[in-house]
């Protein structure tokens, strides 16, 4: 029965450890070289990581990246909810989207298709203020004095986690609801350049 003894305490060492790892957060990676004391001042930015979608019609998740230069977001999502690669653009006002099989749409078709795709309408012109943790221009509603949940346009954005850079806080895990849809997004990574 020595051997059953090993094999039980080796075990619990194993839960141990995996429980242990599974625990542990992985750091957030942020690259680049910005002077910004506030993310309201960051003028040129890249968010890469991962997006989850549960809406009425579908659900999945992928990966995605969201490089921004002033007023042009250019993003690139591959693979939620099962819809497979496409880039979109929003330069000011003008959205449009690049599917993987070269399919192009702008204006309100470019809307369309991507409330088709993701099974949701998607904030792209609030999601770039809030993916830095800060409210979109118009009329935001702070439910907390720390900034961790907002309510704007019918959503209701809440930061879980966040990450700083000397003064500058960025969100890591935030979930955007609404009453047909949930979003998540985790940032693996940011490259800052003011």
């Amino acid at each position: 029965m020595p051997w059953l003894m090993r094999l039980c305490k080796l075990l619990v060492l194993s839960s141990a450890i995996t429980l242990l790892a599974a625990c542990m957060t992985q750091p957030q990676i942020i690259t680049g070289v910005s002077n910004a004391r506030s993310a309201a001042t960051l003028h040129r930015w890249q968010a890469r990581g991962r997006i989850g979608i549960n809406a009425a019609q579908q659900s999945g998740s992928g990966g995605f990246t969201w490089a921004q230069q002033a007023t042009l977001s250019e993003v690139q999502l591959r693979g939620p909810v099962g819809i497979g690669a496409f880039s979109l653009s929003l330069d000011g006002s003008v959205l449009t989207i690049r599917g993987s099989d070269g399919a192009y749409y702008d204006a309100d078709a470019a809307l369309d298709e991507l409330q088709l795709r993701l099974g949701t309408p998607l904030p792209v012109a609030s999601l770039r203020y809030w993916l830095l943790g800060l409210a979109a221009p118009g009329e935001p509603r702070w439910l907390d004095d720390q900034h961790n949940q907002l309510e704007q346009d019918g959503w209701q954005v809440t930061y879980e986690v966040w990450t700083t850079r000397g003064e500058l806080r960025l969100p890591v895990r935030l979930a955007l609801t609404r009453a047909d849809a949930r979003i998540r997004i985790v940032v693996q990574s940011w490259n800052l350049d003011s």
